[in-house]
């Protein structure tokens, strides 16, 4: 009887004995399963990027309506607040210049307020392109170009469904990644990892990382996911 590996990308043939034909269609049970359960994780996720983009939508609302609230109080003409003896007995003069060095003390804090920085100016853009270097692990040597945008993170676990071959990392042959390991993704132009509760865990400088908490990626930075390490080069 034949003892040979059954791969899941591998067509039945007329010499495969029943265990091989029944370890064939198992695989391939549960490449579908992975599949399918990929597609409502993301389809959720995205719902949940959908309503707190909502949630916040409406606090901003909130608070601008409020600030022409508030306008408007201080605005309206109201007569009803007090004149201090002190006010009351400044003559014309004196007030005309007052108010004129409050006018040039404004001035002044104006324009130091919008001189800008030179930090400011040298501002890195959005993060555009995450380059992942393996340097050690199943696939050393090997190097993914991932782009996340924003709602649309990239993928990496050991699934060989399309997300994670097309768009992600798919790590088969690293037995210690799980099926959906984690995730890289763009979030008001910086790049992170996120490790989404995988069974052994993602290190990064020897500590392991909390489960759905985004490290922050910078260049030459090392994090080890399963057994594949890898390093990250960002491209603006």
């Amino acid at each position: 009887m034949s003892t040979s590996i059954i791969d899941l990308f591998d067509e039945p043939t007329t010499d495969w004995t029943v265990e091989q034909l029944l370890e064939w269609c198992l695989l391939r049970s549960h490449a579908q399963t992975d599949e399918k359960r990929d597609e409502l994780i993301n389809a959720l996720h995205k719902q949940l990027e959908e309503g707190k983009a909502e949630l916040w939508e409406a606090h901003d609302q909130a608070a601008a309506t409020s600030i022409v609230g508030n306008d408007t109080v201080g605005n309206d003409g109201d007569s009803s607040i007090p004149i201090t003896s002190n006010q009351a007995s400044l003559s014309p003069e004196s007030t005309a210049a007052e108010n004129s060095q409050r006018s040039r003390g404004t001035v002044g804090s104006t324009n130091c307020v919008q001189k800008p920085s030179v930090a400011a100016t040298k501002k890195k853009g959005s993060v555009k392109t995450i380059h992942v270097s393996v340097i050690g692990g199943p696939y050393e040597g090997k190097t993914f170009n991932l782009k996340p945008r924003p709602r649309s993170p990239c993928y990496v676990g050991r699934s060989a469904g399309k997300k994670f071959r097309e768009r992600g990392m798919s790590l088969q042959k690293d037995s210690e990644v799980s099926t959906t390991h984690g995730k890289f993704e763009v979030k008001s132009g910086k790049a992170f990892f996120v490790d989404t509760g995988s069974t052994n865990g993602t290190l990064h400088m020897e500590q392991e990382l909390e489960v759905n908490s985004p490290l922050e990626l910078h260049n030459d930075m090392e994090i080890l996911i399963g057994a594949t390490l890898v390093k990250i080069s960002l491209e603006y």
